[in-house]
């Protein structure tokens, strides 16, 4: 399991711009992605993206 995604760290409470949350998600996503790569366990995933997000 991760210990999270790797971004450029964001100040809690900071609103960024929809055009870089947008390129911070597409960034984020192949992390995801690799993460939940044949995750099968039911209570793994919710518990994986948890962990990252």
């Amino acid at each position: 399991m991760s210990e999270g995604i790797l971004l450029a760290k964001v100040a809690r409470g900071t609103l960024l711009p929809e055009r870089e949350r947008v390129a911070r998600l597409q960034e984020a996503l192949p992390q995801i992605e690799a993460v939940l790569a044949g995750e099968t366990d039911e209570v793994a995933i919710p518990a994986t993206l948890a962990c990252l997000l």
